[in-house]
């Protein structure tokens, strides 16, 4: 028995050396240039970016075009955003706005505030080495 006080005694600072495993965060992991997975990053090309407070999402198209988002919530492999130019409303009356749920670090789908936590896009967004 006392050979064994030891080696646990070893066994468990060892395990408390490790350094811990966090997670990127979502707004890190969208930054950056995107294709829907159908056109496999050759045509569609758009980049995501922050604002200088990150209190906004920044989407810019291959044509100079700029939409902005309202940042609302953000989750482990989720955000929450209301794009500033959003006019579709839910039965309720409600703005539409939109969860980026993250597949991993290259992946993404949506879902719409008024879709069942189930329901998503049924394509994914993939993201780009190459850009514009």
């Amino acid at each position: 028995m006392k050979r064994l006080l030891p080696l646990f005694a070893v066994g468990l600072l060892s395990s408390c050396t490790k350094a811990p495993q966090y997670e990127v965060s979502p707004l890190e992991l969208m930054q950056g240039t995107w294709s829907f997975v159908d056109d496999n990053c050759g045509k569609n090309l758009f980049k995501y970016s922050l604002s200088e407070d990150k209190k906004k999402q920044i989407l810019e198209y291959e044509n100079g075009q700029t939409v902005s988002a309202e940042i609302l919530v953000v989750a482990p492999k989720m955000i929450h955003i209301r794009y500033d130019n959003e006019s579709g409303r839910t039965q309720e009356g409600d703005l539409y706005s939109w969860w980026f749920i993250l597949g991993d670090k290259d992946t993404y789908w949506m879902r719409r505030n008024d879709w069942s936590w189930s329901n998503r896009t049924t394509g994914s967004w993939i993201r780009c080495t190459n850009s514009f």
